[in-house]
């Protein structure tokens, strides 16, 4: 099962990379910074809002600069679940899922990019496929509104 998004973005596919990848803008329409080196293989660091998340499986899948981009999602654990409101009894059913992978695809649209996101590698009964389902669409207006001038 997954997910797939795409939206036109008033920006250059090489803006759209620096925030997908820079910490000083993934925080601001995120809220969120990723600590790696961005070479394939290695893992990632997630520190979103205050939650630290390390695990050796969350590793760098794809990398071409202002065209792919593609990562293990984040270990689901218990200080992410409690900073998002989610109870211990969905947190015990998540936490037990198969990792999701997320990958970026960009393209240019004339004056606009197009940023394709697709967030696949999930079971059919998937809890966490239904709470990125609902995540993904404000992020990614989040990071139009940053990359178009407008507020995050």
């Amino acid at each position: 099962m997954q997910v797939e998004y795409t939206i036109s973005i008033g920006a250059t596919p090489e803006e759209i990379w620096a925030a997908l990848t820079k910490p000083r803008f993934t925080r601001k329409w995120w809220g969120t910074e990723f600590q790696t080196d961005w070479n394939v293989g290695s893992t990632m660091t997630w520190i979103s809002q205050g939650v630290v998340i390390e695990d050796a499986d969350q590793v760098v899948l794809a990398y071409e600069p202002a065209k792919e981009l593609s990562y293990a999602w984040h270990t689901m654990t218990e200080a992410m679940s409690t900073r998002n409101g989610i109870s211990q009894e969905i947190q015990q059913v998540i936490s037990k899922e198969p990792r999701s992978r997320v990958t970026y695809t960009l393209r240019r649209r004339e004056a606009l990019a197009a940023l394709t996101v697709l967030h696949d590698g999930f079971d059919d009964e998937s809890t966490v496929l239904a709470l990125v389902r609902e995540g993904w669409p404000p992020l990614l207006e989040n990071l139009r509104n940053l990359l178009e001038g407008g507020s995050e």
